[in-house]
């Protein structure tokens, strides 16, 4: 069974095409990304010092946090956020 991911709830731009680009990205890079492995990759990289465990995934100006729930196999990805403003 492969990994269910839902849209991330806060973050997202409110423009309707940066919102569209947001979208895109995420449906054709970070879901089957996270869907195949979410714990390794070449965009992936888990967080150091966070709690709950958290990794992070980069798709150009954007980063995607997300935490893993193993014994469900779901991803949670809890921020989207622009690079500028993700690590704040």
């Amino acid at each position: 069974m492969a990994n269910q991911i839902p849209i991330p709830a806060r973050g997202r731009p409110q423009g309707g095409a940066a919102r569209a680009r947001l979208e895109s990205k995420l449906r054709e890079y970070v879901y089957p990304a996270l869907r195949n492995n979410p714990h390794w990759g070449q965009n992936i990289k888990r967080l150091k010092n966070w709690d709950p465990h958290t990794w992070r995934y980069r798709a150009g100006d954007w980063r995607f946090f997300y935490e893993i729930d193993d014994r469900q196999r779901l991803v949670f990805i809890t921020i989207a956020d622009h690079r500028r403003q993700a690590y704040r």
